[in-house]
């Protein structure tokens, strides 16, 4: 369902007292795009707030549930030898490649309002990012990741854009 929806049908939901006490844990699951720029979030987010508390909502990116990318904080910090390698003195640049045998085909529309740059970059390539650049956390739970994650993007530089690479391999027919 479209975004522009979740608030409405989050409010929905508290006005039929479908989200009461009685009736278990509730919780609310959005998968990205939140919003299409920090103002429309917002105004999600806080329309989603009136009907759920904050530890009700998962903002989720579906491209986390892929097995390499969970595999990245065990391989990181569940080993040793890479936990002690894996440090600005060791590293000196990296380099993600998304690959994908499935084309724009069968997701044109969506990147029609959504667009692949605000779908790869923003959303994919950064969660890679912070999960390849994180501090250790204390504890190995969704909250302390979140904080990790989020404290390794906002020291992070950002790139000119006279100096970005961006590299896409196009189908023979394209060229």
């Amino acid at each position: 369902m479209a975004p522009r929806f979740f608030g409405t049908i989050a409010g929905h939901l508290k006005d039929q007292a479908l989200l009461t006490k009685g009736n278990g844990f509730n919780r609310l699951i959005i998968e990205k795009p939140f919003g299409r720029d920090y103002p429309s979030a917002k105004e999600l987010n806080d329309s989603i707030s009136g009907s759920f508390k904050e530890e009700q909502i998962f903002r989720i990116d579906h491209y986390l549930g892929k097995e390499p990318i969970q595999s990245i904080a065990g391989l990181r910090f569940g080993n040793a030898l890479f936990n002690s390698l894996w440090n600005k003195e060791h590293i000196d640049n990296i380099q993600i490649t998304l690959s994908e045998s499935l084309g724009v085909e069968e997701r044109a529309g969506y990147y029609e309002t959504a667009g692949a740059m605000r779908d790869m970059v923003q959303n994919h390539i950064m969660q890679i990012v912070s999960l390849l650049t994180m501090e250790r956390p204390d504890v190995f739970d969704s909250e302390h990741l979140r904080d990790k994650k989020i404290e390794a993007l906002e020291i992070s530089k950002c790139i000119p854009k006279k100096k970005l690479k961006i590299f896409h391999s196009w189908p023979i027919w394209c060229r």
